[in-house]
């Protein structure tokens, strides 16, 4: 063992047989190392585990970190309305008015509107962002009538996100002073893209909160710079 010890000395260079005869003299008192050279160097390295690795991030099918979609309330040529990526410049709102609204037979909901776009992403969703949107009223004479509002996101036919704002006050007549409310999503179930995608609005009158029982409508004005009535969505 020792002759095998000392030809493997004899075959390296003086500096490099000086510094493996300490290691080898120490290796009673020291901690165990695996001990590699080659003609180019000489490294040592822990006998130990190795670290694990920093976790990866969760990827679209496509391998990219995508980021959020911001979408846009808006309405087609032929009236349809759409969810659009594209940013509105208009300086003139559009609107779409609920039905008439009463807290009589129950103060049911009532659909303002279905905004239909597609994503053509092949992620799962993490996150609704909040909805930014702006409201006012048909008529006039609902001036003081608190509303309620529900957002509801959907892929395909199945609603993923919910979020509701109740009690809304200060909503009036003119455009020009049209209302800007908040509606927060709830945690979004899990959904696999792409696909088809809704965003349903409702109004009702407001519940738990004083002010009129009933008005002709609840107005949502979208599609312009200054109304830019909008939420985002968020991959993992």
């Amino acid at each position: 063992m020792a002759s095998d010890r000392e030809d493997v000395l004899k075959s390296i260079g003086d500096s490099r047989r000086r510094f493996l005869r300490t290691v080898i003299a120490g290796a009673a008192f020291a901690s165990p190392v695996v001990m590699s050279f080659s003609m180019d160097g000489l490294s040592a390295e822990a006998d130990g585990p190795s670290p694990s690795p920093s976790p990866t991030p969760v990827r679209c099918s496509n391998m990219t970190l995508e980021p959020p979609i911001v979408f846009y309330l808006d309405r087609g040529a032929g009236g349809n309305l759409l969810l659009t990526e594209i940013t509105p410049t208009s300086t003139t709102a559009k609107f779409t008015d609920s039905p008439a609204l009463s807290r009589s037979n129950g103060n049911a909901w009532k659909k303002i509107g279905a905004w239909d776009g597609v994503i053509n992403r092949h992620c799962p969703v993490e996150e609704v962002s909040d909805l930014q949107v702006w409201l006012g009223l048909r008529n006039s004479d609902d001036q003081g009538t608190r509303f309620d509002l529900k957002a509801e996101f959907m892929v395909g036919d199945t609603v993923i996100a919910t979020g509701e704002t109740d009690c809304i006050t200060g909503v009036g007549r003119n455009p020009a002073l049209a209302k800007e409310v908040v509606v927060s999503f709830g945690p979004a179930d899990m959904a696999l893209l792409p696909g088809f995608v809704t965003l349903v609005l409702s109004a009702r009158i407001g519940t738990g909160c004083p002010g009129h029982a009933s008005a002709s409508g609840l107005r949502v004005y979208y599609g312009s710079a200054a109304r830019d009535s909008s939420f985002d969505i968020h991959f993992q």
